[in-house]
Order: C-alpha cells, then sequence, then structure tokens
C-alpha cells in the first residue's frame, strides 16, 4: 500500500478543479465551491489512489486537503 502525502492530495483536488495548487488549509465548499458530489469524486480518486474506502457518513468532516489526508491515513 502507497504511503499518504499531503502533496498528492492537494494534487488530486487542484486537478479536479482545474487550479495549479492548493494549500493543505484550503477549505473544499467554502474557498472551491465544491459540492457533495465535488467532494465525493475527490474522495474516489483518493479511494482508487490508496485503496481504501470512504464511508458516506464521513463526508461531512472532511473541510479541506489536510482533513482528507488525516482521514486516509488513520484508514490506512
Amino acid at each position: 500500500m502507497e504511503m499518504i502525502k499531503i502533496e498528492d492530495v492537494q494534487s488530486i483536488i487542484a486537478n479536479y478543479f482545474g487550479k495549479d495548487s492548493v494549500e493543505p488549509s484550503t477549505r473544499l465548499k467554502e474557498d472551491l465551491k465544491a459540492g457533495k458530489d465535488d467532494i465525493v469524486n475527490i474522495l474516489a480518486s483518493v479511494e482508487d489512489k490508496y485503496d481504501i474506502v470512504v464511508e458516506e457518513i464521513d463526508l461531512s468532516n472532511l473541510k479541506t486537503a489536510k482533513d482528507i489526508v488525516k482521514y486516509v491515513f488513520a484508514k490506512m
């Protein structure tokens, strides 16, 4: 299993929104105007990369790129 890197998650998020980069503190909803479908799609990419499953109930707790990294790290 690949070790999670904040840079990889930031890259997934940036690519999804067509940005050059995002910071760990970038807020998905407020800064990127991400809706639930956007967050689900981002998490699907993270799931594929790190071979984990993100439970839908956990979506509300994932507000920033850093939150996603912490969550994925806890699932590994």
